[in-house]
């Protein structure tokens, strides 16, 4: 019932929601080229790095290079899943702990149903990003929700009915 949302993420695309808004436009070029430059790097293969943990996950692939007004902006408030990219030009992916506010540039947030998948993926890991829009990222996260709510729902004691008794009597 929940073989995909519980199997190990052997599967290497995650989907990704662009985030609109000027701070997406920090490469080195204008926008319609920063557009083309993003959409290269997300159908690149990327790789995880070992420098992960509850924080967040860097990752290695094309680098992405800042404008002439350089990598730090404004800090403003950092949702769970953000692509912030530094100076290095190495992506980040932010997770559970992650900071909640920061200056670095976001270009991306993945969607909410795939952070799990992202959460398990190891150093050395392969990943492969899917830009999609506002209503397939619901969409996903409403289909995942409700295969937890069939398997919640499915769910049945061991023992019909349970009783202490009954659970002692079977350990």
């Amino acid at each position: 019932l929940l073989r995909s949302f519980f199997q190990k993420p052997n599967s290497t695309e995650l989907k990704l929601v662009s985030v609109s808004g000027a701070k997406r436009f920090i490469l080195n070029a204008g926008k319609m080229e920063a557009s083309v430059a993003r959409q290269r790097a997300f159908k690149s293969m990327i790789i995880v790095t070992p420098q992960a943990d509850r924080m967040g996950l860097r990752l290695a692939g094309p680098k992405i290079e800042h404008d002439a007004k350089g990598y730090n902006i404004v800090s403003d408030g950092i949702a769970t899943g953000s692509i912030q990219v530094p100076g290095a030009g190495e992506p980040l992916i932010l997770l559970a702990d992650r900071q909640t506010t920061g200056g670095y540039p976001k270009i991306a947030t993945l969607i909410t149903a795939d952070l799990g998948r992202l959460a398990q993926m190891r150093p050395g890991s392969t990943l492969r990003f899917q830009a999609v829009d506002k209503a397939t990222a619901i969409a996903a996260l409403r289909a995942q929700l409700a295969a937890l709510d069939a398997f919640r729902d499915s769910l049945r004691p061991a023992i019909s009915p349970v009783d202490t008794a009954s659970l002692l009597a079977a350990n």
